[in-house]
């Protein structure tokens, strides 16, 4: 992960925690503009308006390249379920959901590589996420067993 402007990055989380009711957020989360081509924007896209969707509609949900919480909410839920071996992070975000409000940043943009993109191809690293949320949210287990 890398963050673009670290004081821009910091000032605003600051200020949308201070001036809402959030307890959690995750920033926008897009490739690296250097490595990043048209199929990247678009999946990304899509991906960016599903965990908006996800977190209006109240069912809490993030990416984990970076999530910022209040500790005391973290705490609460006794933070990450560190049985799972992926979706950690979605899980989380579900979980805290129950105690507030959970969102999708969209003034921050923070940049990951494409590296497991260009090695596994999107279909197949959308078809494990989808998975590995749909076994937690059912069986309480991931479908990976490594990530």
């Amino acid at each position: 992960m890398q963050v673009p402007d670290i004081e821009l990055f910091f000032e605003t989380l600051k200020n949308q925690f201070i001036n809402s009711n959030l307890i959690a957020v995750s920033p926008r989360i897009t490739v690296n503009p250097n490595y990043e081509n048209f199929t990247d924007k678009f999946v990304h896209l899509i991906i960016l308006l599903i965990s908006n969707i996800m977190n209006f509609i109240g069912f809490g949900y993030s990416r984990g390249g970076c999530q910022v919480i209040k500790k005391k909410y973290f705490d609460l839920i006794d933070g990450y379920n560190e049985q799972y071996v992926a979706g950690e992070d979605v899980d989380l975000f579900r979980r805290i959901r129950k105690f507030g409000k959970t969102s999708i940043f969209n003034l921050v943009n923070i940049y990951e590589s494409p590296r497991r993109y260009r090695k596994l191809g999107y279909i197949n690293v959308l078809f494990l996420w989808f998975m590995n949320w749909l076994f937690i949210v059912i069986f309480k287990k991931t479908f990976s067993s490594k990530w």
